[in-house]
């Protein structure tokens, strides 16, 4: 059947053809992008090239299947291709068509099929792969061999794999974007549009992914339904990649601009300022409103401006980049910078301006500084090392060779030079010490080890080092450490080991008690014999106060023993009652204070005794003693009266004797010359004897009794007469008798003894005998013999002399105790003379101390200096004769005479620690120092004297001042900031002031149209006016208040009322953002002395940080609380709490340093110098640790006097 072909797809079809064989070998750019503009033709012609395309299709599906159908069998095929493929290949070529305009049927598909081959060789020779797939079935129907190259895979292993084995091979992330448009076109599930495009990443055959880009047409049926999709790849990805490049450049360009230091201009090459980028820390010399869109010649002076403007036209016209530096004269100081000047435009520079002010001066800083090290470096004997880890490079100081014996060219600048000189036993430690140093693991680097000399000997070596650099990643770059020889120290301390467990045996085998303790009583160290008597363990005992183990009773003479271990001679011994195991037992206990290098004591070192049994036993003798004396007393007083009794006696006694003796003599004398006379009267003679009181005896010349007188009492004369004397007497006093007679008989002479016998009653007599020759024609014919009753004596006697034999044994007694004492006494001698030549020793010390060290020290005494070092006088700047005969206050400024003169003169005893003041000293040249002072109270000779020393603080003060300087302008630029921050909500409380103004300013004016106004209603009007005014006025008094930039000035505050000058401030912040803040405050809370610009700087900053923190929480959750509160005495608190998420834990150890931050646009700077204000007004400023609560910041000032001229600390 034959259907007429129509006139317009004539044309299209060869011109469509010819264009495919001209471009069968072109790129495919240009190939697509004519076949676009083909296609815009054919639509504007009313034809549909998609029927060519889909019976081409369903040819080259036949093709891929391995069989070879022709077009005729397609068109046959299918019913929607048929009516279009005839129509559109019906027109054979030019000249074939008969007359009648009718072609046979053979030569038709002749022709077709001939269009058919070279649209295959066509698809064939294409660069791009080019694939048809039908949508119902989601199949590859066709796929041209570029197919293979480009994604360098098997043409036969692509076809079996089909869509589903392409879509596996499209990235994760643009798959679904992919998959989608086999299901439906761009416009949906029922597309209207023709064509799209894709871009994907596809593997390839090495397992990368690349980027193509599909542009895809449908092929639709009779309905309109897309039922083909037919599509051409291109390898994009050299293009996203560029792309890619780009885009990071630009960052990469963005990120250097916001990063770099300095400070950027965009000047015309005539001067004109058009564009400003500052630097963080860079202060303008105008403002930027003052000097953007001005001439340069206008903002800066005539000279600096002129050089600078011919830099910038020569950078502009000749292309090269001109570098100058120049001066600018700022209020606080002259400033220089360097000047970089660029052509960015043909009529435009860019200037890059740096201030290398500070760094200039810090570089002499560090100049000075390096100088300094070298010079001690030479001086010290250490050795120094400097490692540089990338490079592995090693420097060694001349004082490391020589301290190794080593010439420089015996060591390589290597760490293995280091390495090969320790000893194996050593290196492991040393090298382990020093790599967990380099990680950050340990604050600085510290190991002891041996290394071998040159002259092979190994020496013990202290190695310290720190790393000085580190990079972005946190390595280590650069350690710089010494190395100090210890052999004299280990020496040393192996004697001191050996000596400590000669020691420690020593206390563990001793029976007595041991123990160590802090100068505050706890207990550092026991013995086991401690432990053992009070039945504790060593871990409960350390650590607690060994006074509760002591009697109440004893506990003050114990704490009074404890004290004078504190003063010379540091030593002290207690009697105590301990609370042991075994119940309250009597110790002893000998303490003596370790004393540190300064005199101070470090530790006390007791040894105690159990005494319980002696001190019982003394107790006992004790009590004995005191009964024996009281025994002894009364026994005395009653031996007193007796004695002074028998003094009496004797006395009377002695008169007596006397009596007899003279009345005996005279007797006597009368007997030998009346002897005839007595004879012959012998009644007369025995009348007298029988009544004398004593015993009168005749006897012979052998000691018989011849004749004996009544006084015998109780003996009879008869029984007694013709016994010998000796028989009347005790055995032992008869050779006495028998001498004593016979001696009487022999010479003549009386003779005088004592004996004792016994009395008929058997009780013991004493007598007194005298013995005498009875002569008779002169010759000795007998011996008379009076015996005196002597018992009462005698007794007497025995008496006194048993009192002084007990007298004799207390005496020795006595004795003993004295020799004792003595002994003690030559103890204490010695020891004294020990301590005092030890006092003179540290007195030497002392001296040669206070000449060498770098500080003044001055002893003085009432007005009078009685002793000043060599440094002293450099202080002062006078000699030192004239320092100590000048008052100590002559050399204090003026200012502060009067209250050292006050403070020195006080009577009243320092405390028990040194007082610490800040003094400042005027030298003879009007010059004056700040002086760091640290006074104790002494005694010298007896008397109260202050000891003190000083150091030189003039350039500390200096360099405060300039870091509370740099503080104050830091704290300003952060108010201003903070101001920028404010800026909304502020404008929002002027506009309710100023808008009320307007409205009565206009009612006012409206009021003489109507007449009606008055003279009442003018004033309420310009009163409320004049209200809403002091309003506005307020607000930007306390806004400007805030803002200005003045002197810090400290002034007693209360800490309640700047906290609500700051929430006040911030009020339109919380109020825009909904948040809240709730105040509460103690009643009479003690004043604070502060700067309250600075401390409200603080509280606004906190407040802030807490506004932002609960942004984010819904507006029922944004709660802010404040808290003022005094939890001590001595200080003020004030908490800012907030409800937000809290500080993360990575951020929490670097919160209060510089440039720690959360926020992308915030410098960070905020916490850190809150924290300089607080600590510069002597507070504190911490983050509270509520895991999983609300976050609080608090800081706490001191509660104190505004510092005076002469600040006690």
């Amino acid at each position: 059947m034959h259907r007429p072909i129509p006139p317009s797809s004539d044309h299209w079809v060869a011109e469509y053809t010819g264009l495919l064989r001209r471009q069968a070998c072109a790129a495919a750019e240009e190939h697509v992008a004519e076949a676009r503009a083909l296609g815009g033709r054919l639509r504007a012609g009313g034809a549909t090239p998609s029927r060519v395309v889909a019976g081409a299709a369903a040819a080259l599906t036949a093709l891929t299947r391995g069989r070879r159908v022709r077009l005729r069998d397609a068109i046959a095929a299918d019913g929607v291709l048929r009516p279009a493929l005839l129509a559109a290949f019906d027109a054979l070529a030019p000249g074939s068509a008969g007359a009648d305009g009718a072609r046979d049927p053979a030569s038709r598909w002749a022709e077709l099929e001939e269009r058919s081959r070279r649209f295959d060789e066509l698809l064939a020779h294409a660069r791009d792969p080019i694939f048809c797939v039908r949508l119902d079935t989601r199949e590859l129907v066709y796929v041209t061999p570029a197919a293979a190259a480009r994604y360098g895979l098997d043409l036969d292993e692509l076809r079996r794999e089909g869509i589903a084995g392409m879509l596996a091979r499209i990235h994760p992330e643009d798959r679904a974007r992919v998959e989608a448009t086999y299901t439906r076109g761009p416009d949906g599930r029922n597309p209207t549009a023709e064509t799209g495009e894709v871009e994907y990443r596809l593997r390839v055959a090495d397992g990368s992914y690349r980027w193509f880009n599909s542009h895809r047409v449908w092929v639709r049926d009779a309905a309109g339904r897309p039922r083909y999709m037919i599509g051409q790849v291109r390898d994009v990805h050299a293009q996203r990649q560029a792309t890619e490049h780009l885009r990071e450049a630009l960052a990469y360009v963005e990120g250097l601009l916001k990063a770099l230091p300095d400070t950027l201009f965009r000047v015309r090459r005539d001067g004109l300022l058009l564009d400003f980028k500052p630097a963080p820390d860079f202060v303008p010399y105008a403002a930027p409103a003052e000097f953007l869109g001005r001439n340069i010649l206008e903002v800066l002076p005539a000279p600096v401006s002129e050089r600078i403007l011919a830099v910038i036209r020569d950078a502009v016209d000749h292309g090269r980049t001109e570098t100058i530096e120049y001066e600018l004269a700022y209020p606080d100081q002259d400033r220089v910078f360097e000047a970089r000047a660029a052509r960015c435009a043909p009529d435009e520079a860019l200037v890059i301006v740096r201030d290398p002010t500070d760094r200039r001066r810090a570089e002499a800083t560090v100049r000075a500084s390096e100088e300094r090290l070298r010079m001690v470096l030479d001086a010290t004997a250490d050795g120094v090392w400097d490692y540089h880890v990338p490079t592995d490079t090693l420097h060694f100081s001349p004082s490391w060779l020589r301290l190794l014996g080593l010439e420089p060219a015996d060591v390589e600048p290597r760490l293995r030079s280091w390495v090969d000189r320790l000893h194996p036993d050593d290196r492991a430690a040393a090298l382990s010490a020093l790599q967990a140093h380099l990680r950050g693991d340990t604050p600085a680097y510290r190991a002891e080890f041996r290394m071998r000399t040159a002259a092979d000997e190994w020496k013990w070596i202290l190695a310290r080092g720190r790393v000085v650099e580190r990079d972005a990643c946190n390595e280590a770059v650069r350690v710089v450490g010494t190395h100090t020889d210890i052999g004299a120290q280990k020496q040393t301390e192996e004697a001191l080991r050996a000596s400590e467990e000669q020691y420690r045996l020593l206390v563990e085998h001793q029976t007595d008690m041991v123990c160590r303790t802090d100068p505050e009583g706890r207990l550092l160290f026991v013995s086991p014999s401690y432990c053992d008597t009070f039945g504790v363990s060593e871990a409960e005992l350390l650590g607690r106060p060994f006074i509760p183990l002591v009697h109440e009773e004893d506990r003050a003479a114990v704490e009074a023993g404890w004290n004078r271990t504190f003063a010379p001679p540091y030593a002290s011994e207690v009697v105590e009652r301990a609370l042991t195991r075994h119940g309250w037992r009597w110790q002893a206990w000998h303490n003596k204070a370790v004393l540190a290098a300064d005199g101070q004591v470090t530790a006390v070192v007791g040894v105690g005794r159990d005494i319980h049994a002696q001190k019982l036993a003394e107790l006992e003798l004790e009590r004995y003693r005191q009964e024996l004396e009281r025994r002894v007393a009364e026994r005395t007083r009653e031996l007193a009266d007796l004695n002074r009794r028998l003094e009496a006696e004797l006395a009377e006694r002695r008169e007596a004797q006397a009596a007899l003796r003279r009345a005996r003599d005279e007797l006597e004398a009368r007997v030998a010359a009346r002897t005839a006379e007595l004879l012959a009267s012998e009644e007369r003679w025995r009348s007298l004897v029988t009544t004398a009181p004593d015993f009168i005896m005749l006897l012979d010349l052998d000691g018989t009794i011849r004749y004996l007188n009544r006084a015998s009492r109780g003996l009879e004369v008869e029984d007694n007469l013709g016994t010998h004397l000796t028989l009347h007497a005790f055995p032992e006093f008869a050779p006495r008798i028998s001498a004593c007679l016979e001696e009487v008989a022999r010479t003549g002479r009386f003779v005088e003894f004592e004996m004792a016998g016994l009395r008929p009653d058997a009780s013991t007599a004493w007598y007194a005998c005298r013995v005498g020759p009875f002569r008779q024609d002169g010759r000795i014919v007998a011996l008379t013999c009076i015996a005196t009753d002597i018992t009462d004596r005698k007794r007497a006697e025995q008496e006194l002399e048993r009192h002084r034999e007990q007298l004799e044994e207390r005496v020795r007694e006595r004795t003993a105790q004295l020799v004792a004492v003595n002994a003690q006494l030559q103890e204490e001698l010695a020891r004294r003379a020990r301590i005092e030549a030890e006092l003179r020793n540290s007195e030497q010390m002392f001296r040669t101390l206070a000449e060498t060290v770098p500080a003044a020290i001055v002893i003085a005494q009432g007005e009078r200096i009685r002793f000043a070092n060599g440094m002293t006088a450099q202080v002062v700047g006078r000699p030192i004769e004239e320092v100590l005969r000048t008052p100590p206050w002559e050399f204090v400024h003026p200012e502060m005479r009067a209250v050292v003169r006050a403070r020195a003169l006080d009577p009243d005893p320092a405390p028990s620690g040194p007082a610490r003041y800040e003094l400042r000293v005027l030298r003879p040249d009007g010059t004056d120092r700040w002086l760091d002072f640290s006074v104790a109270r002494i005694e010298l000779e007896g008397q109260p004297a202050a000891l003190a020393v000083a150091l030189d603080a003039t350039a500390r003060k200096a360099a405060a001042a300039k870091e509370r300087q740099h503080l104050d302008q830091l704290a300003h630029v952060g108010r201003v900031s903070v101001v920028g921050e404010l800026a909304a909500g502020v404008a929002h409380d002027l506009a309710q002031p100023v808008s009320a103004i307007l409205y009565y300013a206009k009612g006012a004016l409206a009021r003489p149209d109507t007449r009606a106004a008055t003279s009442e209603h003018v004033r309420t009007v310009l009163e409320r006016i004049a209200r809403q005014s002091e309003r506005a006025a307020e607000i930007i008094r306390r806004l400007k208040d805030f803002v200005r930039r003045a002197e810090p000035r400290r002034t007693p505050q209360q800490l309640a009322g700047l906290v609500a000058e700051a929430v006040h401030l911030a009020e339109p912040l919380s109020r825009a953002k909904r948040a809240p803040i709730a105040v509460s405050a103690a009643d009479e809370l003690p004043l604070v002395t502060v700067d309250p610009i600075q401390i409200e700087q603080v509280l606004i900053n906190l407040l802030q940080n807490a506004i932002e923190a609960v942004e984010g929480l819904p507006p029922e959750h944004r709660r802010i609380t404040v808290r003022v509160h005094a939890p001590t005495p001595t200080e003020v608190c004030v908490s800012v709490t907030d409800h937000g998420p809290g500080v993360s834990p990575a951020v929490r150890p670097n919160l209060f340093t510089s440039f720690c931050t959360t926020k992308p646009d915030r410098l960070g700077v905020g916490l850190s110098m809150a924290r300089s204000i607080i600590e510069a007004h002597d507070g504190r400023l911490w983050l509270e640790d509520t895991p999983a609560g609300p976050t609080t910041f608090t800081f706490a000032l001191p509660v104190e006097p505004a510092p005076t001229a002469v600040e006690e600390r």
